[in-house]
């Protein structure tokens, strides 16, 4: 499994393609996973100039993605972070042609040499009570083993958001939630805080930011 640490380059550049929760808009006041991913490259990165490139588009699905993957191919990036399935499973697609679907566009990026990253999408959010909201997408839960599935498929790193925040979910203070959402779909600045939390990890980038508190402890206790 091919990781970001692996490059080796004086220029890198990152590709995040995805949909609504990708792009830059108003439900994260633009301050989103990628913004943030961008911002804490450096701490993997000290020495090299890194450009992560937006392909986020509001709407899209899998299908859109494969007509428009040339997006991110043209841009000769050495790694892509591919976060789709949400509106798959909206707009009910049918999870074999998602799966479908999905399997083309990792045999499409796979066979390029760069690092391919997937990540599960957030779960709808009930926004009266901070539950999962299941009228919207009553079978989310498939599509998004699908992604685990496939990456596993593929020896691709997969960050599972769907199954950290549906452990939140069935927490007894699950109501909490609403708080991380802009709506039932789309995480607002602070869930897309905790979606670069959980990705940190899985990209061996520092989880904390240089103005949060825990980074100013974490100095002052090294001192």
């Amino acid at each position: 499994m091919k990781k970001l640490a692996d490059l080796k380059a004086n220029r890198i550049r990152i590709a995040a393609f995805g949909d609504s929760n990708t792009e830059f808009n108003h439900w994260s006041f633009g301050r989103n996973y990628v913004s943030m991913l961008a911002c804490n490259l450096y701490t993997l990165f000290p020495s090299v100039t890194t450009t992560v490139i937006n392909c986020g588009h509001s709407g899209d699905n899998t299908q859109n993605a494969l007509n428009r993957i040339d997006d991110v191919l043209s841009s000769n990036v050495h790694a892509v972070i591919v976060s789709f399935g949400l509106n798959d499973a909206c707009q009910q697609r049918g999870v074999e042609t998602f799966r479908n679907d999905y399997r083309k566009l990792l045999s499409i990026l796979t066979e390029q040499d760069i690092i391919v990253i997937t990540r599960t999408s957030n779960p709808v959010i009930n926004m009266a009570n901070g539950t999962e909201n299941l009228e919207v997408c009553p079978n989310i839960a498939e599509y998004m083993q699908v992604i685990v599935d496939l990456s596993r498929e593929f020896d691709l790193c997969c960050i599972d958001h769907y199954s950290m925040w549906k452990k939140s979910l069935e927490h007894p203070h699950h109501g909490e939630m609403v708080m991380l959402m802009g709506n039932a779909l789309h995480p607002n600045e602070y869930g897309h805080r905790r979606f670069y939390a959980e990705m940190a990890p899985y990209l061996g980038l520092e989880p904390y930011f240089q103005n949060e508190y825990t980074h100013i402890l974490s100095l002052q206790n090294k001192s």
